[in-house]
């Protein structure tokens, strides 16, 4: 039977996007995944399952940042865990599991041409059930992770109780020298807890779990409040579940995994943390179940009440929130293919590999030198602040120069009117309005460091660049 299993390749349609698919990615060496994002969100992801993840730098993860060969060997320590268990059944279905005997179960793994999704599957010939998952980012949201257990149509309806989550679950405010020299440190200054501000009847909001530190780690003899939470919460979409109990740590995998009950969780300390809600569900032939988690890291006290309120008050929660999320990965999706476009990315030939291959060269030079966002044209706001900020002694001759202009001009514009100052005009000239830049760096490649600039206060992509200038202007 080993020779006849080989892992193979192929482009398959799936929810409206090519994906690429690896069948019996498992049988490879594993290999490391990124997530491509347009705004400064980042993951990278083992092809094993486990993934760190987390917006602008390594500083601000969600997950422990590590290099590539401890993530390939963390798969069920870090990131997602799921297990599966059937009425009448003694064992316990541990998908992606990397112990799991070579031939048991079948398994894939697929991502988008965009290269803005990745989604992981493992059908189980036995149980006659598919386990799937896929990860994306979703704007002002965070990092989504959607999930769907489906039966085989020729089975017999079954009653399955699911434990799936998050473990290992960064608090906020943990630096990455910390992350990495001093994690059991920093599990002694941990606290993981359900919200529940705010509701009358004492219930979590959306099951929204904060990941904090008592206080920042540190030895100095100065305050070091923690004032920021990573967050998670989640929402099902098909209310059939019953007896759904929220963990926040894996103190009761253990007795899952032994067919024993386990207890609610609403606070936990000094212990790593996680996410994990154990539920139970009837599934009939050819039915499925869909579950999704949100997560997202470095929230303050304003941002938790609003994120709070926002799951407290839909009218018709599962689909208001469900719908939320959808549009803002979409619009996350829509805007990659926007800017590589920009960028005459996108091209369509016979031969799909090379249409693709095209894509994702164009993508990737983009992220490396950066892109313009408007062409020749230009914030004028945005290039004042520029040169003021380079020379302040002629901020006040400046708006002189480009009082009356549009908001938005062609760059010549601007020059034509600053052409009576020549300090001002070459700092004019200097202006180089790239987004979409980020330096390189990766769990594979750690010596780099990167840093993806947030979005500006209106929501609009950061103007800069992170690229040296070989990228720039190779690219």
């Amino acid at each position: 039977m080993e020779n006849q299993m080989q892992a193979t390749g192929e482009f398959v349609d799936a929810d409206g996007m090519t994906w690429y698919r690896i069948e019996n990615h498992d049988l490879l060496d594993p290999f490391l995944v990124s997530l491509v994002t347009p705004d400064d969100q980042w993951a990278f992801i083992s092809s094993g399952g486990a993934l760190t993840a987390g917006r602008r730098s390594a500083e601000y993860s969600l997950f422990p940042y590590e290099t590539d060969d401890r993530l390939h060997r963390s798969g069920g320590r870090t990131g997602p865990l799921t297990l599966i268990r059937l009425e009448g059944r003694s064992d316990v279905w541990q998908p992606f599991d990397l112990d799991t005997p070579i031939g048991h179960t079948h398994r894939s793994l697929a991502k988008t041409a965009f290269g803005d999704r990745l989604r992981f599957a493992e059908h189980h010939p036995d149980l006659g059930m598919t386990f799937e998952y896929t990860w994306a980012t979703a704007g002002r949201f965070g990092l989504v992770r959607s999930c769907r257990l489906s039966l085989d149509h020729d089975r017999d309806p079954v009653e399955v109780t699911i434990l799936d989550g998050l473990v290992d679950v960064l608090p906020a405010g943990v630096e990455l020298a910390s992350q990495q020299a001093s994690s059991t440190l920093v599990d002694a200054y941990r606290r993981t807890e359900l919200d529940d501000a705010g509701d009358p009847d004492g219930e979590a909001a959306g099951d929204l779990a904060l990941f904090t530190l008592e206080a920042l780690v540190s030895d100095k003899a100065d305050p070091a409040e923690a004032l920021t939470a990573n967050v998670v919460w989640g929402y099902d979409l098909r209310e059939s579940t019953t007896g759904s109990t929220m963990l926040l740590s894996e103190r009761q995998v253990r007795r899952f995994r032994s067919g024993l009950d386990v207890s609610a969780e609403r606070l936990r300390t000094g212990v790593k943390g996680a996410y994990l809600k154990v539920a139970t569900a009837q599934l009939a032939a050819g039915e499925d179940l869909r579950w999704t988690l949100v997560a997202d890291v470095d929230l303050d006290h304003q941002a938790v009440v609003e994120l709070a309120g926002f799951l407290h008050h839909r009218s018709d929660q599962t689909t208001a929130i469900s719908g939320a999320v959808e549009a803002e990965l979409e619009q996350a999706h829509r805007s990659i293919g926007e800017l590589v476009g920009d960028a005459d990315g996108r091209q369509v030939t016979a031969d799909k590999r090379s249409t693709v291959h095209h894509f994702a060269n164009v993508l990737f030079n983009c992220m490396r030198g950066g892109v313009f966002p408007d062409d020749h044209r230009v914030v004028v706001d945005q290039l004042a602040r520029f040169v003021s900020a380079r020379d302040h002694r002629r901020h006040e001759r400046l708006m002189e120069l480009i009082a009356g202009l549009d908001p938005v001009v062609d760059i010549d514009t601007v020059r034509r009117a600053v052409a009576s100052d020549d300090d001002i005009g070459r700092l004019v000239d200097e202006y180089l309005p790239l987004t979409f830049s980020r330096r390189h760096g990766d769990p594979s490649r750690p010596w780099n460091s990167f840093r993806i600039p947030e979005p500006m206060p209106d929501g609009r992509m950061a103007i800069g660049y992170q690229g040296n200038w070989r990228d720039i202007f190779q690219n």
